[in-house]
């Protein structure tokens, strides 16, 4: 039965500023994960698209999803850069992402139901291929930063509680959406754009 080591070799104590680097990553992180499916509705109640289509939309793109996470994965760790073999990934993941999840809500109107569901179904299969490249990376960067046990938890704990927070503001998405804007598809492509600014700041 294993045992959590008193004490283990370590890079170095991470600092604060560093800690609260990496806690703006995973804020990031679980923005870029929580905004998609909380605008999501709006394809339904807004463009009245069928919400069987909406279903595909978003279950289509986890698959390819689990293929892309560890293709990923094995390139970051088979990268050798002056920035590391993370940082790349990270920040070309990061800019990707922010633009392409903007980009997605710019939707032409007047479409057909079949139109949009092309439309959103590809721009969902590229995004969370875009957002693959940052968080897969991320995630491995946070267990490289220290090799000390206690010191790698205190890191996630830190890490994770602020970026809780954004699993806490995306609920408020859909009041946005509908309490300053005409309409709701007008609310996303704005959203979409705060949204994409935002991934772009944290990084």
């Amino acid at each position: 039965m294993s045992t959590i080591p008193a004490e283990t070799e370590s890079l170095g104590a991470i600092s604060l500023q560093q800690k609260t680097a990496y806690a703006v990553g995973m804020f990031v992180n679980n923005l870029q994960a929580a905004a998609l499916p909380a605008i999501m509705v709006v394809l339904n109640l807004g463009l009245g698209i069928n919400p069987i289509w909406v279903g595909f939309i978003g279950f289509i793109p986890r698959i390819f999803d689990a293929v892309s996470d560890p293709i990923v994965g094995y390139l970051s760790d088979h990268t050798r850069t002056r920035w590391g073999r993370r940082r790349p990934f990270i920040f070309a993941g990061a800019v990707l992402s922010a633009f392409v999840f903007a980009g997605m809500w710019q939707m032409p109107a007047g479409g057909s139901q079949l139109f949009y569901f092309r439309f959103f179904l590809t721009a969902s299969i590229i995004y969370f291929l875009t957002y693959t490249l940052y968080a897969t990376p991320f995630v491995a960067l946070g267990y490289e930063m220290t090799s000390d046990y206690h010191e790698r938890t205190r890191l996630h704990a830190f890490a994770n509680t602020f970026g809780q927070f954004a699993w806490l503001i995306a609920p408020w998405f859909w009041w946005i959406m509908t309490e300053f804007f005409d309409n709701t598809v007008d609310g996303a492509s704005a959203l979409a754009i705060v949204i994409g600014f935002a991934v772009l700041l944290g990084v």
